[in-house]
């Protein structure tokens, strides 16, 4: 019994280990860096997505697809979040899947170039994976707007950089 005993803690310890180093890796013990800033305009193509935004990466792919004959036009892929989760039904959420265009692409079927203007934004950068991201800095935002007397004007830009997640929310001085 005490042989099982040992095997079993063995066991555990190495789950929690592997357990620690997966979260690690993901970038759950990592918080992100804030910043306001003025962005300068940019534009980007995508195609319209609909529905959780946990599937909007297999919008992402489509873009990327229907576009391999032009990838060094392509910048960071992106996408634009315009509806709240918490406010919005799953199927129902509404966002843009694509790339930072760099130069110029034929654009047909679906695809679209949306222009986005000079703006002030908060900025967030993340190191980790997407999915932490989005829980952790979504609400450091929201803090840091709520400190610094701010409200957000529009939605939700991420950026996917290889090694980062960058989210900015364009924001102006709260009225009152």
């Amino acid at each position: 019994m005490r042989k099982f005993l040992v095997l079993l803690l063995g066991f555990l310890v190495g789950l929690l280990l592997v357990g620690g180093f997966i979260a690690y890796r993901m970038g759950a013990f990592n918080s992100p860096d804030l910043a306001r800033e003025e962005r300068e305009a940019y534009r980007i193509v995508c195609l319209p997505h609909q529905g959780a935004y946990d599937k909007i990466s297999q919008t992402i792919r489509e873009v990327k697809r229907q576009l391999a004959d032009h990838e060094d036009q392509l910048g960071p892929p992106c996408a634009v979040y315009q509806d709240d989760p918490e406010q919005v039904a799953e199927d129902e959420l509404r966002g843009l899947a694509g790339f930072v265009l760099r130069g110029d692409v034929p654009v047909r079927g679906r695809l679209e170039v949306r222009a986005i203007p000079r703006r002030l934004v908060l900025v967030a950068r993340f190191k980790g994976h997407p999915a932490v991201a989005a829980m952790k800095n979504y609400p450091a935002m929201h803090v840091w707007m709520e400190e610094h007397g701010c409200e957000a004007v529009g939605p939700a830009v991420e950026f996917y950089h290889a090694d980062e997640v960058e989210c900015e929310i364009p924001i102006r001085r709260s009225a009152g």
